[in-house]
């Protein structure tokens, strides 16, 4: 090897330890730097790591009234709010809760959002609709949420979360305390649709049918209790199933009950049906008040005289009934003579 080719060997080696040396002192820093340059992440895994990091709120509230009592419409929320978005929303597992009637689309999901220290969050409230039937203490139970949130730096973190119970107490207003059945509303109707007028004279054999409807705010149909029909001797009653529905208007529940009843009057007499009374609770006044339905009274199969007037119906017919068929007869009899006549004058020519 001659001293050139020597020389350019030496000066590369010497290039290269050099480089080595810079790169030891400098390593460090320039670690340093990168990590200094990359975004802090949090390891929010799961929604439990999100509400630590007070990233996500869940709350339950139950909304009753003041003096809230037995068949009184009572509202709970489940409020679930994050400061990014929901992924796939929130849902609410089925539950039970002994003593009240849940209807089964009373569920209500309400999307919005909220301020919270100056940020601007997404919620979700679930509104459950409940009409305690008893007075006295409950609790509403656990209730499993489904969450998925999308976050900032995990992309969709979801699972589920179990509300903690809430107790509150069902009264019983004093007027209330002996009644078996009632309706709590802020208005009810009633309205009576009959073929049934008081003090007539019905024959035997005839229906009378009387259809009442009933329909209360904020009520399910299922609240509003039954009439009671009294049987009477002489007379056959025939009732429909009741027709029991639930409307809404504006997001107001109206409860209908309808109730049709058929008589068949069989025996002579007189008949009457005492009055019977609706008691309803307003609540817009708390005070108890009666919707009556009147007394009917008739009578049946006798007329001013004290003859049957079925007995005079069936008489008028019969008479009638005879007379035609002497008329019959005789434009029988009347034309038979005639063809005869015609019969032997047309012979005797022949």
């Amino acid at each position: 090897m001659n001293n050139r080719a020597f020389g350019v060997l030496f000066l590369l080696h010497f290039y290269y330890r050099l480089e080595m040396i810079i790169l030891r002192q400098l390593l460090p820093f320039i670690t340093l730097t990168l990590f200094a340059t990359l975004p802090f992440t949090t390891q929010a895994l799961t929604l439990e790591d999100l509400i630590n990091s007070n990233l996500l709120t869940i709350e339950t509230k139950v909304q009753k009234q003041t003096a809230q009592i037995v068949g009184q419409q009572l509202t709970f929320t489940i409020e679930v709010a994050t400061n990014r978005w929901f992924a796939k929303g929130t849902q609410l597992k089925a539950f039970e809760l002994a003593d009240t009637i849940i209807l089964a689309n009373s569920g209500i999901i309400i999307n919005g959002t909220k301020n919270i220290n100056g940020q601007t969050w997404s919620n979700q409230i679930h509104e459950i609709t409940l009409y305690p039937t008893r007075s006295g203490e409950y609790t509403l139970p656990s209730i499993d949420v489904h969450i998925s949130v999308n976050t900032e730096n995990n992309a969709v973190v979801e699972g589920v979360i179990t509300t903690t119970e809430q107790a509150f107490t069902i009264s019983l207003a004093p007027a209330l305390v002996n009644l078996e059945q009632f309706i709590v509303s802020a208005n009810v109707s009633l309205v009576i649709e009959s073929s049934l007028e008081n003090e007539q004279h019905y024959a035997l054999g005839e229906a009378i049918t009387q259809t009442i409807t009933i329909s209360a705010e904020g009520t399910p149909a299922m609240m509003i209790p039954p009439l009671e029909t009294q049987a009477l001797t002489g007379i056959s009653i025939y009732q429909k199933p009741a027709q029991v529905f639930d409307k809404s208007n504006r997001g107001e529940l109206l409860g209908t009950r309808i109730e049709t009843i058929t008589y068949i009057l069989e025996q002579a007499g007189d008949y009457i049906i005492p009055e019977q009374i609706i008691y309803w609770w307003n609540i817009s006044d708390s005070v108890l008040e009666e919707i009556i339905i009147p007394k009917s009274s008739w009578s049946v199969g006798v007329n001013n005289t004290g003859e049957s007037a079925t007995n005079n119906n069936n008489a008028s017919l019969t008479k009638i009934q005879l007379k035609r068929l002497l008329v019959i007869s005789t434009l029988l009899i009347f034309s038979s003579v005639i063809l005869f006549i015609l019969y032997r004058y047309k012979a005797h020519f022949l």
